[in-house]
């Protein structure tokens, strides 16, 4: 039976992990860095840290690269922050939710207007 505590500690997780990225990370590639979501394993054991990067390629790899050296450190601050059994793995994923989403709308914004859209306007 799941109570909601997996959600409660990844929502804690997320919120302490992205007061580290933007206060306490001196490495300048991760600056800019937002953490767009946590999952963390039923044991709580693992924590995938999903975040965002503007910018090109190589910002995006420099900024995936300061991370996974940073995991260690982001699970020290987190074990000191978050009261828990077990300090939980860190694994940080770039998230394309939104580079998706903006092929997505400009695909649509390309496609010609349907005679009921332009009836409408």
């Amino acid at each position: 039976m799941k109570t909601g505590r997996d959600k409660r500690i990844a929502e804690e997780i997320r919120r302490e992990v992205s007061q580290i990225l933007h206060f306490e990370m001196s490495d300048p590639r991760v600056s800019g860095a937002s953490v767009t979501g946590v999952k963390v394993s039923p044991d709580l054991r693992l924590a995938r840290v999903y975040y965002a990067m503007p910018g090109n390629e190589d910002r995006k790899a420099a900024a995936a690269a300061g991370l996974k050296k940073s995991e260690g450190y982001v699970r020290h601050l987190l074990t000191e922050r978050i009261d828990m059994k077990f300090s939980p793995q860190i694994e940080f994923f770039y998230d394309e939710s939104f580079e998706i989403d903006a092929k997505i709308q400009k695909i649509f914004s390309e496609l010609p207007p349907t005679p009921t859209d332009a009836e409408e306007n």
